[in-house]
């Protein structure tokens, strides 16, 4: 769409646009923690399930990280990114507030949103979002972490609320996530995310 105008889409314009692929992100306060555990992590996807609408909105992949989080999604309806991403994370710090007795923002902002606008950086940031915890040392191999679409693309566990065949991975994922060293300079620079 934006590609034949050569100008690249302004937020609104990628909240109201349909059929793009987007790169959805956010952190904690100060990059403070906004996971404390396995329940918060599973109450946010959780929440994510509850006010995902398929018909809306493809997840394509994410990654819950102890301070922040990524989506790649397909927006199939205008402002569906949107609407789920105020529901989720308005209830979600809600709950954090209410159960650490704690009062304020949760999140540093609201979301933000990176246009992937070549099919082919799909699966470089798939790659990149898998490979976040490996990064943040808190694993040795992407698939070990509980709390990313990592063991869906690998079979390891069902797909659940993602759309895998949007993707349509016909690679060895295994092997493309061992062999594809630093992703993110791989990356168009507007694609990166600064942490």
């Amino acid at each position: 769409m934006w590609s034949e105008m050569k100008t690249w889409p302004n937020r609104s314009d990628l909240i109201g646009s349909t059929n793009e692929i987007l790169h959805c992100y956010n952190r904690g306060v100060n990059k403070q923690q906004i996971f404390f555990g396995h329940d918060f992590y599973a109450l946010f996807l959780s929440l994510v399930e509850t006010f995902h609408s398929r018909d809306e909105l493809k997840i394509l992949a994410y990654c819950l990280m102890p301070n922040h989080f990524h989506f790649l999604f397909r927006q199939v309806r205008a402002f569906a990114l949107s609407k789920l991403m105020e529901k989720v994370c308005g209830e979600y710090a809600k709950s954090v507030n209410q159960v650490c007795q704690r009062v304020g923002h949760l999140f540093q902002r609201r979301y933000g949103i990176k246009w992937v606008w070549r099919g082919s950086d799909v699966p470089l940031l798939l790659n990149y979002i898998h490979q976040n915890p490996v990064k943040g040392g808190l694993v040795e191999l992407p698939e070990e972490w509980a709390y990313s679409s990592c063991r869906e693309y690998l079979n390891l566990r069902p797909a659940g609320f993602l759309d895998l065949d949007i993707v349509n991975v016909k690679w060895d994922y295994h092997s493309f996530l061992k062999a594809s060293g630093d992703v993110e300079s791989q990356l168009p620079c507007r694609a990166r995310f600064r942490e």
